[in-house]
């Protein structure tokens, strides 16, 4: 999600049953535009400046886990930028009542 006027887009995600080791995440993403790939090494969720994504609106965006047991990488969800923002709440700055004679 991106909420309006933050400048990131944060990034969360299930990282299933704890294991109670430790374990890395890397969050991947890759501009369909320009192919450029980038990586962010995080621990359960991370906030990337979009000021830091230069390849355009779409993306490719998977999370890699690993830990000594191995490995494993999620799916790739394509996003536009566009479709993530979460609008702030509506301020109320008047109310008028049509059907009465007083305001």
């Amino acid at each position: 999600v991106i909420y309006e006027y933050s400048g990131n887009m944060t990034c969360t995600w299930n990282s299933g049953k704890p294991t109670y080791i430790d374990t890395k995440y890397v969050v991947y993403v890759k501009s369909l535009e320009t192919e450029e790939e980038q990586q962010y090494l995080s621990s359960s969720c991370i906030n990337i400046s979009t000021d830091s994504l230069q390849g355009g609106k779409k993306y490719l965006v998977w999370v890699q886990a690993a830990n000594a047991l191995g490995m494993e990488k999620s799916k790739q969800l394509q996003i536009n930028l566009d479709d993530i923002v979460i609008p702030s709440a509506s301020i109320i700055s008047r109310v008028e009542d049509i059907n009465t004679a007083v305001p």
